[in-house]
């Protein structure tokens, strides 16, 4: 969609507003929404930077309401389940290398000359990942360097505010761009933003600078990208390439900040209690003191008190329960994993010989969660494929229009290598070697292995016609 279309969409055609104005509103509209909001969130939490740092301890004042108090205990503890739960999926899904799968190798072989090597596809795919699950959405942008060398790079989903054109968040009419540089004016070093506005046509620049929007000076409106050769290049859609978490966009925090919060909360009290409550309690009778903080003080410095006669000092036992405190500890952490479909690595049925079955039944939650991750995975490399392929084309390099691939992501499961060599052995002459070799716990590449298979045989061939005067070498098909 063209600039002058986009002004159309979103405002109408006799509305009074220029482009710029109108990114101006788009941008003061993103900074105050919750989903950004909620993208802030879910990178705080990842970061074990939870609400709780932030609290206040508070009591009951003389007037009867809350008021802040500084001379208790305020222990802040910060819980990294969002950080466990967050890895959990991206190592499961793409921890391990991945292949990519088509009947035309040809069209393989160029995927990876395009987009490099397992190694550096795979991080970028899990860096994406990871922002989705934060986030509830991630952004890859294609472009060209400097060199003319195509490029993919992830981009910050909180600095992207994506114009839909449908309700489904399928197709994009425009895309906003919003991101911090550090400069220096004399000699003060200062944050600036710059905004960018991706539509069909080119891309618009501006410094965000006293509430209004400027031209930029050092990066000039004009074309997507330039090749190598200089010239100005316009991608037949917008450079852009969505990752999403599931259909709401709506990220993982959002299930289990609660529950979070709550035991942040319960262990931090839980502490605090213990730091404050001393195990045993003074009863003064006839205490010859000015106030409780002289004595305090006394029982401090010099472990004695002076009393009047008949006066004495008792203690009273007061030494904390925290047997309620516990059970409720362990219900939300079993909902935090529950709802966040994840694996409590502490549980005790992941200890000892677990049988294979209940080891699925405990990954099931997380398979199921990953399983929608997965889908819309292949969804954003078709869409990232389809640049790949104009790339080729427009390079000369070949036609793959009618091409397919995906992705074959292969699951990082904790198994039980008994159980699975056993069922390997076991489907030796029922299911190909292949097969068995891509379900054997010590092997990584199948392909590999039956190559070495293969080597092994010829060679034992080898040894055997030495040996008894066969001098045949196995080559034999």
């Amino acid at each position: 969609m063209t600039q002058t279309e986009l002004i159309n969409a979103i405002i109408g055609a006799n509305a009074p507003l220029s482009i710029a104005e109108i990114v101006k509103m788009e941008l003061e509209a993103w900074r105050r929404s919750p989903r950004r909001t909620a993208m802030l969130d879910g990178q705080r939490y990842y970061e074990a930077e939870n609400d709780i740092l932030t609290r206040k301890r508070k009591a009951i004042g003389k007037d009867g309401r809350l008021m802040e108090v500084d001379n208790v205990a305020n222990n802040r503890i910060a819980h990294a389940f969002m950080q466990e739960l967050v890895d959990q999926k991206t190592q499961y899904l793409l921890g391990k290398a991945f292949s990519i799968k088509s009947d035309n190798d040809a069209f393989v072989k160029a995927i990876y000359e395009v987009l490099g090597d397992d190694e550096s596809l795979r991080h970028l795919l899990k860096r994406a990942a990871k922002d989705a699950i934060n986030k509830g959405i991630a952004w890859l942008h294609v472009y060209y360097d400097t060199a003319g060398a195509f490029k993919v790079k992830r981009m910050d989903p909180e600095e992207m505010i994506p114009l839909w054109a449908d309700n489904e968040h399928t197709v994009l009419n425009g895309m906003i761009r919003v991101y911090p540089v550090e400069v220096w004016e004399a000699k003060t070093r200062k944050i600036i933003h710059k905004v960018e506005l991706w539509t069909d046509d080119g891309v618009q620049r501006w410094v965000e600078k006293d509430g209004a929007l400027t031209e930029d000076p050092d990066l000039p409106s004009g074309a997507h990208m330039t090749t190598g050769d200089g010239k100005p290049f316009n991608w037949q859609k917008l450079p852009f390439v969505a990752l999403k978490y599931n259909d709401e966009e709506r990220p993982l925090l959002h299930k289990v900040k609660t529950l979070v919060d709550e035991y942040d909360r319960t262990v931090s009290d839980d502490a605090n209690m213990l730091e404050d409550q001393p195990n045993k309690v003074f009863v003064l009778t006839n205490y010859d003191g000015a106030d409780l903080g002289e004595f305090r003080r006394n029982m401090a410095l010099y472990r004695a008190v002076k009393v009047t006669d008949n006066g004495g000092v008792d203690t009273l036992d007061t030494t904390p329960d925290v047997t309620a405190s516990n059970q409720h500890l362990e219900r939300i952490r079993r909902d935090i994993y529950a709802f966040g479909r994840g694996v409590d690595t502490r549980n005790e049925r992941l200890t000892g010989a677990t049988s294979g079955q209940a080891l699925k039944f405990e990954y099931a939650q997380l398979d199921l969660d990953c399983n929608g991750l997965e889908t819309n995975l292949q969804v954003a490399f078709q869409e990232l494929l389809w640049f790949v392929k104009a790339h080729l084309a427009n390079t000369g390099k070949g036609s793959f229009e009618n091409a397919t691939a995906q992705i074959i992501c292969n699951r990082d499961i904790i198994i039980n290598e008994e159980s699975a060599i056993s069922m390997c052995a076991n489907s030796m002459g029922i299911l190909s070697e292949e097969t068995v070799l891509a379900n054997h716990p010590w092997v990584d590449d199948p392909q590999e292995e039956l190559k070495r298979l293969k080597a092994q045989k010829k060679e034992a061939v080898k040894q055997f016609g030495a040996a008894y005067g066969d001098q045949d070498d196995g080559d034999e098909e």
